[in-house]
């Protein structure tokens, strides 16, 4: 909402909101403030942004293209590589400052990346998929359990390709893939998993090992993120490109139509709801492509939106 400021603040004391005027009522938020910190995060000193109610959104002093939080002294960065929906973070680590993304604020208000100054930040409306409490109203049902749960006990590696992720807790809805470019970290092909559209339901089957398993996604396996069986944690997508790829998380559909890992059946896959102050949800910040930008929002219903800090 103030990039003028922004642009003019380098070096001062003067600190100033990440109030959103794309997002209305919104702004940039430590989603710590509303979920608890996941031990993964911790233990890297990173906690990651979101899109909050605009009373908790994160004060800002510039040190030269970097963004410093006054209250927590973070740097505003993004998680692993300047890339196509890499995911945006509060970085407090002792080497945050020489890792840390450095950003140009523009005139109209939206802001990209120095390094990768085609992609700005931006946010897609599908809410991420997320480990949550068994006994939680915003745990997911399958609209097909009965039939997944069947299968799950009858596997058939060959012929049965899956079961579409449909939910009947959330009608017209269901687990589906983003817009988004899978991401490759290291060795590992990552993709997001979100609710979305139930004409975007990905269809899904258990392997032997209770894994479950995308083959319309070049096989990518559901699993949590750092394999961390913890309440708030993400659920994501992974494919390891090495000679000796790890397992799959092990899954089981239970009586209720949830879905939970074998080894924390008090954890079912579902979202949290960041607003705490608002009525609307909360989003995960993501990094858009400016080439795709206009497509996704002409195209597809603006499954993109971007970021604006604009003058008022």
């Amino acid at each position: 909402k103030y990039p003028k400021e922004l642009d003019e603040f380098d070096d001062k004391p003067s600190k100033l909101s990440l109030e959103l005027s794309s997002h209305p009522g919104k702004g940039i938020i430590h989603t710590i403030d509303f979920l608890k910190s996941l031990s993964s995060a911790k233990l890297h000193n990173i906690s990651f942004a979101g899109i909050g109610p605009k009373e908790a959104s994160a004060c800002v002093i510039r040190e030269g293209n970097r963004l410093r939080c006054t209250d927590s002294g973070d740097f505003l960065s993004f998680l692993h590589n300047a890339q196509e929906g890499a995911m945006i973070v509060w970085n407090g680590s002792e080497e945050s400052e020489k890792q840390t993304g450095e950003w140009i604020i523009l005139n109209d208000g939206k802001v990209s990346l120095t390094e990768v100054p085609h992609l700005y930040l931006g946010v897609l409306p599908q809410r991420t998929l997320h480990f949550v409490p068994s006994e939680s109203p915003n745990r997911l049902i399958s609209e097909n359990h009965a039939l997944l749960k069947q299968l799950q006990n009858q596997i058939n590696d060959t012929e049965e390709k899956g079961i579409l992720l449909t939910l009947s807790s959330h009608p017209d809805y269901g687990v589906m893939f983003g817009e988004l470019p899978y991401m490759e970290i290291q060795c590992v092909t990552v993709a997001y998993l979100f609710i979305g559209p139930v004409e975007s339901s990905a269809l899904a089957r258990f392997t032997r090992k209770n894994e479950i398993i995308f083959e319309d996604h070049d096989g990518l396996v559901m699993r949590s993120v750092g394999n961390i069986l913890e309440n708030g944690n993400f659920v994501i997508a992974t494919k390891d490109n090495c000679t000796h790829p790890r397992p799959g998380m092990s899954f089981q559909v239970n009586d209720d139509g949830s879905i939970s890992p074998v080894e924390a059946p008090n954890l079912v896959l579902g979202f949290y709801d960041l607003s705490a102050l608002s009525n609307d949800s909360s989003i995960q910040i993501k990094v858009e492509g400016k080439k795709k930008r206009n497509m996704w929002l002409h195209s597809l219903n603006e499954k993109v939106q971007k970021i604006i800090l604009e003058n008022t």
